[in-house]
């Protein structure tokens, strides 16, 4: 994979000024801050709104979510923009997207242009902000959250060396167009299964010049994603809660079975299929994240009524 190297001027500049003032603290709130873009938070949010909260916005939150995490990667494979750190080096790269790989391995810690972190950013909180039940005080209380988390989290990129300001601008664009393209074609697309089919079809474009790792898994997670949507409406069709104990325990049993099933299918993808790189390799990943969004949203959700009902059961003898 060829890769180039194109910026301005000042925002090499801009950069290194940050880093030579923000000190230690402003290196820790930058690595706080960068996490509300990444997927431990995003998917412990998604959980909770899904599967306990109201889960037709969740269907809508977790929609633009995925679609910027394929979209995303597909422009970056279009551009191959090099990370800041990568011909500067004045700029220091204070927290590699792959720790455990060299932080100069390209394939490892994949380009810059735009950042997924600002996309997700927005697709994630500009989602929650615009939640059509929202109204008066609490609304504009979202909406100022929203926007500095945006915000923070584009910066803490910028701070950390690991995007050029230019990254950042761009991946907020990107995030604001999905909410609004994926918003226009909801009401102009009424069957759900045209409208999953149209989006599905447009990311697998990306299927004939991607070479990265983070669209395959983005793709699979997509797919599997809709698929059990589709699945949840027509077999299971759970009902949300305002239990304290089962809104804990559905949130905490998805980011368990999600913790369990990234090792598991990870482990055994490997020992079967060790070579990496190869289009078998993508295909399979694809497998592998669509097998964990399919069993999480759509045959996951099956489990609630049963232990809905033991908690009735114990309360009634109880009583």
């Amino acid at each position: 994979m060829n890769s180039v190297s194109f910026y301005f001027g000042w925002e090499v500049r801009l950069m290194e000024f940050l880093q030579k003032e923000m000190g230690p603290f402003g290196t820790a709130a930058a690595s706080f801050f960068t996490m509300f873009g990444e997927e431990i938070i995003l998917a412990a949010i998604l959980f909770y709104i899904y599967l306990c909260r109201d889960k037709e916005f969740g269907k809508v939150l977790g929609l633009n979510l995925i679609i910027g995490t394929v979209w995303n990667p597909m422009i970056k494979n279009v551009f191959f923009r090099r990370r800041p750190y990568f011909d500067h080096p004045e700029i220091r790269c204070l927290r590699k997207v792959s720790a455990k790989a060299d932080a100069l391995d390209i394939k490892a810690q994949g380009y810059s242009f735009p950042s997924g972190h600002s996309t997700n950013a927005v697709t994630a909180f500009g989602t929650i902000a615009l939640h059509p039940d929202m109204e008066g005080k609490r609304k504009k209380t979202v909406e100022a959250a929203a926007g500095v988390l945006i915000f923070l989290v584009g910066l803490s990129r910028v701070l950390l060396g690991v995007h050029y300001p230019t990254d950042v601008l761009t991946g907020w664009i990107l995030g604001f167009l999905i909410i609004l393209f994926l918003g226009f074609l909801r009401q102009k697309i009424r069957d759900r299964r045209i409208l999953y089919a149209l989006l599905l079809a447009v990311s697998l474009t990306g299927v004939f010049y991607c070479r990265t790792e983070e669209y395959f898994a983005g793709l699979g997670l997509l797919t599997g994603m809709l698929l059990s949507f589709l699945f949840e409406e027509r077999f299971v069709n759970f009902e949300k809660t305002s239990c304290i104990q089962e809104t804990l325990l559905r949130t905490l049993g998805a980011a368990a079975l999600f913790g369990a099933l990234t090792f598991l299918l990870k482990k055994l993808f490997s020992v079967c299929f060790p070579d990496p790189g190869t289009g078998l390799e993508m295909f399979l990943r694809v497998v592998r994240y669509g097998v964990m969004a399919f069993v999480i949203f759509g045959l996951y959700p099956m489990l609630f009524r049963p232990v809905r009902d033991r908690f009735l059961r114990k309360e009634d003898a109880q009583k």
